[in-house]
């Protein structure tokens, strides 16, 4: 099982947003070649992408909450 930690939480959520700049380059080359269907296959991974950078931040401010509380 996996612990997360807000140090694994902030490197997901960098490695996730690379992912992010690599794949919105690769759907705008598809779209300047005409290649709808790329473009739309890059776009739906684009969407899947910010939606789990979404998640890993939700958890990262979570986490960084706990941790500020007094225990």
């Amino acid at each position: 099982m996996r612990c997360a930690t807000p140090g694994s939480s902030l490197r997901d959520s960098g490695a996730e947003r690379y992912e992010m700049a690599g794949h919105g380059t690769a759907r705008t080359y598809a779209k300047l070649l005409g290649d709808s269907e790329g473009e739309q296959l890059l776009q739906q991974t684009l969407d899947e992408e910010a939606a789990t950078d979404k998640k890993l931040t939700q958890l990262a401010e979570s986490i960084n909450v706990e941790a500020q509380e007094p225990a």
